[in-house]
């Protein structure tokens, strides 16, 4: 006999471009929108277009 597997809803986040000192907090605010606006218990930020990131934009993410 099988259990069922549950798989949790991810809440997908795809930033692009520069994320740097210049725009971070609008970055931040976004990413913290978007973590308290989903009950979902998997939350992905896909990188893959983002061209930069400086000390700041990683500190967001941090």
């Amino acid at each position: 006999m099988k259990s069922p597997v549950k798989v949790p809803e991810i809440a997908l986040f795809e930033p692009n471009g520069y994320i740097t000192a210049a725009n971070v907090l609008e970055f931040q605010e976004q990413l913290t929108n978007l973590v308290n606006q989903n009950s979902s218990i998997t939350f992905l930020v896909d990188m893959s277009r983002v061209e930069f990131l400086d000390s700041a934009g990683l500190m967001a993410l941090v």
